[in-house]
């Protein structure tokens, strides 16, 4: 799909820019009310796990996404808005 090839060229772009070592665009589903992203990373985790879905008002991304708020956490592990499952499915621990 076009949409994904777009999306992966925005977040390494963004990645790169603010040179940070992951990044997410989350895209929001209306029909499911959930948010989604395609992992994009680390190519031996990240090519098992095709995309994550999640309900719109989970975790940080979903706070966000129902807020419409800026969040800038240091710590996410220390947040209670923090959804650790999404790091378990990617294998990659958020800092």
């Amino acid at each position: 799909r076009q949409i994904d090839s777009i999306t992966r060229i925005v977040v390494q772009s963004f990645r790169n820019l603010i040179k940070c070592e992951r990044c997410a665009l989350f895209l929001m589903d209306e029909s499911t009310n959930e948010l989604y992203f395609k992992p994009i990373g680390d190519p031996n985790h990240s090519a098992r796990v095709k995309e994550i879905r999640f309900p719109a008002t989970s975790g940080v991304a979903g706070w966000v996404a129902s807020n419409k708020l800026l969040l800038n956490i240091k710590n996410a592990y220390h947040d209670k808005r923090f959804n650790p499952e999404i790091d378990r499915a990617t294998g990659f621990r958020t800092r």
